[in-house]
């Protein structure tokens, strides 16, 4: 994880930033920002910890 987007006037989070995305997750055509990071949906996430999990259903 590299960075998260937010909406600054509610503070609602809305993407995720990958820097080093596995070449799996690369091969799922997901939202890239200008950089070519690759952008998760904040609405996907289902758990944090030392790790995130993410739903694929809600990415792809």
């Amino acid at each position: 994880m590299g960075d998260v987007i937010f909406e600054t006037k509610t503070g609602e989070l809305i993407h995720i930033v990958l820097t080093g995305p596995t070449p799996y997750s690369q091969k799922l055509e997901l939202e890239k920002d200008k950089d070519d990071n690759v952008l998760i949906p904040y609405s996907a996430v289902i758990a944090v910890g030392d790790f995130m999990v993410i739903a694929e259903e809600d990415v792809v």
